[in-house]
């Protein structure tokens, strides 16, 4: 079953990344002079019921940030809001949050690098359930292309654990890289590389704490045979397991064929 969002859009008739958007559906454009309000009552981050959701218009150094918060599991939503206090430009957030306590929670951002261009990533905070947010530490970075799109857990040593997509662009092969804080997000250190290869323009992980305490790490590889992958890690992100194929693209000729025989198609001069 598939749902409409139920929140409001601010300018256009994207909710975000305006980077995959046709120009005449972007919010970007439509942003510039946009005041977003930060949240009046605190967010309970360990709430069941609620859900934060992050959107942006862009990657560089015009990028707008907004979210949104659901009390009630996404039936209803509350925003756009604004990240009140983080002035900062080219902040460019994708929902990626560690929750602390009850009001005190990470957000792992990823900004606009000095040049402007796409990316590096920063762990922000909030001590007051999102009524305002402050930077706290870049992410330890080499300068080489772009440090992008964290997703993080939080282990019950107490430590965190945020896995990143590293790469140098759409036409070189990229890789994931695994980073380790101790101090609740004011100190990283490299641990890892879960993934050398993840295709040609690479690709993010899906980075998630298992029952038994395991991590699992799930990324898709652009590199032929196509597929999305996983590994495993029994020690803290230190080494991983061999890649298991999790999921890969059925062929078009079985999709169409899943579709029935009543099916009709536009000739291809058509498209």
């Amino acid at each position: 079953m598939v749902e409409e969002f139920q929140g409001q859009v601010p300018g256009g008739a994207s909710l975000s990344a305006d980077e995959h958007v046709k120009a005449a559906l972007r919010s970007g454009p439509r942003l510039y002079d946009r005041h977003f309000d930060g949240i009046a009552s605190p967010i309970d981050f360990l709430d069941r019921e609620c859900i934060l959701l992050a959107a942006r218009t862009g990657l560089e150094a015009d990028a707008r940030s907004w979210f949104y918060l659901s009390r009630n599991r996404g039936t209803s939503w509350e925003g756009p809001f604004g990240f009140r206090g983080l002035d900062m430009d080219g902040v460019a957030t994708r929902t990626d949050i560690v929750a602390i306590s009850a009001h005190h929670a990470l957000f792992m951002m990823t900004c606009a690098k000095p040049d402007g261009q796409e990316g590096r990533t920063l762990c922000v905070e909030s001590l007051d359930g999102g009524q305002s947010f402050h930077p706290k530490c870049w992410l330890p970075f080499d300068d080489d292309s772009y440090s992008i799109m964290p997703s993080s857990v939080f282990p019950e040593d107490g430590s965190i654990l945020t896995v990143i997509r590293r790469g140098r662009g759409t036409d070189e092969s990229g890789w994931l890289e695994a980073f380790k804080s101790e101090d609740l997000g004011k100190s990283w250190r490299l641990i890892s590389r879960p993934v050398e290869n993840t295709g040609i323009g690479g690709n993010p992980g899906s980075l998630s704490l298992l029952p038994d305490g395991r991590l699992a790490i799930v990324y898709g590889s652009r590199n032929r045979p196509y597929a999305i992958r996983m590994k495993i890690s029994s020690d803290g992100g230190q080494s991983w397991s061999d890649e298991e194929v999790v999921g890969q693209p059925a062929p078009l000729s079985d999709f169409v064929r899943s579709l029935g025989e009543r099916a009709t198609f536009p000739a291809l001069g058509d498209l």
